[in-house]
């Protein structure tokens, strides 16, 4: 038998990053991504090179795949 235990949380396995390149000005595309997906459902991390964009939940990651193409990121 089985007992769960209340005070162990489960923790739901987040969608995977995107890496984005070709983004130009960085504060309007967060801009973008709050209006798109809501403050809480992102993180953002700037490198030399590229964005990464950790989604919070599988329904904020399945809107962000589709803006590159909209707005000629890669």
């Amino acid at each position: 038998m089985v007992s769960e235990d209340p005070d162990i949380a489960v923790r739901a396995k987040l969608p995977p990053p995107i890496f984005m390149k070709g983004i130009n000005y960085f504060p309007g595309f967060c801009t973008s991504l709050i209006e798109l997906i809501e403050v809480d459902n992102f993180i953002c991390k700037a490198t030399a090179d590229c964005l990464k964009i950790q989604t919070a939940n599988p329904e904020s990651y399945r809107l962000l795949i589709h803006y590159p193409k909209e707005h000629n990121a890669k």
